[in-house]
Order: C-alpha cells, then structure tokens, then sequence
C-alpha cells in the first residue's frame, strides 16, 4: 500500500532474514538470478530509509526507477553488479545487497551510510504527475458530463493513490462525504467547476480509475489512481500472522541482548526509547503510560501494551532489526547506550507471568 513517506532521523539497519549482513561493504554472491531480481524488483514499489531520509520508488524493467516523492534528480537506471542492485544517479550511487527481499533487505546510500529496503504494496504503472495543468485539461472538466453518482460510485470504490510532486498518500472515500488519508477530511461534487472538492486538494473531472488529474493545496498537479483494497484485508495482530522463525538465536541470547542498554524504535513518522527488564517488562522514555509486557513467540518478539501491539521479528540484532507497529507498519529497532539522566516513569508495568 503506498503511503505519506515521512523523513526522520535514525541509524539503524535490517536484519529480517537470519542471514547476516557482511562484515565489510564488499558485495556477496547473489543467490539470485538476475532474471528473478528484476521480476521481483519490477513488482510494486520499494520503500528505502536511510539515516535522516525516506522515500518510495518504482523499478521498471527496462533499468531505469523513479523516485515517487522527490523530484527528477532522484530518477536514474538500476542494475545487477558484483553481488548488489546499483542505483545510478547523475553523480552518485545507492546500493542494494543481494538477494533481494521483500519483507526486508539492507543497502548503502551514496555516502555509504546503511538503509533499509523493503517492497510495498502497490502498482508500478503509476503515472507521473504532469509538470502543469493545461487549461484545456480545466475546460474539460467543466464539460464533463459525469454525474454525482458515477462519481461516488468511484471514488468510493477501493482505494486511491495520490502522487503530488514531492508527496503521495493513500486515500479512501465513504458514500457519506469524508476520507481517509492525506489528512482526512470532506469530499463533495462541484459540478459548476468540473471537480471533485476534496478541501485544500481538487480532482479535475472525469474521474478516471486510470489516472485522475488534481490540484493540490498549492496550486500544483497530482495523479489519482485506484486501487483495490487489500484482500484479504491484514491481520489486526502480527501475532496472527503464521511467521517461521528461522533464526538460531536463543531465547535467552535474545533477552540477553534486550535488557543491555537501551532500544531506539523508529516508524514511519514517530520515534521513541524503550528500556527492556529481565522480568519481562518494559518502558517508554519520557512518556509515561507507554510501558508494558514483553514475550518470544512464534519468531517475535511482541510488545504489549494495553490494547495494542508492535513486535519486533527475530533475529534481534543490535545495530538493526525491522518490526511492525501497531497497524502493521514497519518500524527499525536498534541498540543504544542506556541514557542515564533518562528518567524512568513511575508506571512501570507488572512483571509478566
């Protein structure tokens, strides 16, 4: 599904798969043909985080990629080379480990600082946006002859991904006149003008599933396009996902490693430090009321709170280790030194049973 990419600050790596990562920045052998990483390359989108930065790209399988939310200066070509998917840009590189992962794999941006690379949800025919909007495109629109109900019918049917110029977001519309996504907020016909009033954005009809041009809050274009909702629709628990613990840490090497120090949870547009004890709690710095148990289960580690979840997937590995939020997001887990200044909230948690 794609989604408002959001930068922040983290440093951290992934290490989803039981495999480590190596030692140095030198390449390994692929396990993969070149023709299985352009297939799955090819597939969806890819969301990369780095130190400070995020973004969404889409791969094309004649070697070029796109940047969904940046400008044209983050396009350029890709290729398979010394064990590594090599992204080219104008004067510079960023880097893929092989084999290649949805779930997650890691990389080296252009200042050979780590990122993570993960496959998203979502269609890699998305159209570009246009630079401008011609105003035959504007007349068009007041000449439409497309009704109110054919336009609910639409618009209220799935999903839709809307790529602005430097931003995209996902938004799904009710019968009843509101959305979800970008904000959230109202939609209504504006007939007279030959739009969709979204409030600060506009779609320009007809709405076409295809590609639906808009107007956004700055008077710039984007591309709507649809998409079906997910089905079946994801688990509301990762622990009620059927996950295969490959990994051959211990559970006591895992619990070991989780009450040294200090732990960095980093989502896509939120971060905290959490403190891990041996008798199976745990708190948020600095934020009372963010405390709660911790247990290993079926390749997890699953954080509770009290009605919620996020867990963190095996192996724990301290310089990176990917997870999933609370509504099933990706979040980047690594190791600290304990902040001793830190204060500890005085809500700490009952020891789990």
């Amino acid at each position: 599904m794609a989604f408002a990419v959001c930068a922040f600050a983290f440093f951290a790596t992934l290490h989803a798969s039981g495999q480590a990562l190596p030692p140095s920045a030198s390449a390994v052998a692929p396990a993969q043909s070149e023709a299985e990483i352009t297939k799955l390359l090819t597939t969806g989108q890819w969301y990369f985080q780095g130190q400070n930065w995020s973004n969404l790209r889409i791969f094309k399988a004649d070697g070029t990629f796109i940047t969904l939310n940046r400008n044209n200066g983050e396009n350029g070509a890709w290729k398979v080379a010394d064990g590594a998917i090599l992204l080219i840009y104008a004067s510079s590189q960023d880097k893929i480990m092989l084999p290649l992962r949805p779930e997650g794999c890691r990389g080296q941006d252009r200042k050979g600082h780590p990122i993570v690379v993960m496959q998203r949800d979502g269609d890699a025919t998305i159209p570009a946006p246009p630079e401008a909007i011609k105003p035959e495109v504007i007349e068009a629109g007041k000449a439409s002859k497309q009704t109110e109900a054919e336009v609910k019918a639409l618009l209220t049917d799935g999903r839709w991904f809307c790529q602005g110029q430097s931003w995209s977001n996902t938004r799904v519309f009710t019968a009843g006149g509101t959305y979800k996504g970008g904000g959230d907020g109202l939609w209504k016909m504006d007939a007279a003008n030959g739009m969709v009033d979204l409030g600060d954005d506009k779609l320009i009809l007809p709405v076409d599933p295809k590609g639906t041009i808009g107007i956004d809050a700055h008077g710039l274009p984007f591309v709507a396009v649809h998409q079906p909702l997910p089905n079946p629709a994801p688990p509301e628990k990762m622990a009620d996902r059927n996950i295969v613990n490959t990994s051959a840490q211990t559970d006591a090497a895992i619990k070991e490693l989780l009450v040294k120090g200090q732990w960095r949870f980093q989502g896509e547009s939120w971060e905290n430090v959490r403190v891990f004890k041996p008798d199976g709690t745990f708190y948020t710095q600095r934020r009372a009321g963010e405390g709660g148990t911790w247990k290993i289960i079926s390749g997890m580690v699953v954080l509770s709170f009290k009605s919620t979840e996020n867990t963190i997937l095996l192996p724990v590995d301290p310089e990176g280790t990917v997870g999933k939020d609370s509504e099933l997001r990706p979040m980047i887990v690594f190791q600290e030194p304990l902040d001793p200044t830190a204060p500890v909230p005085n809500d700490t948690p009952i020891a789990a049973n």
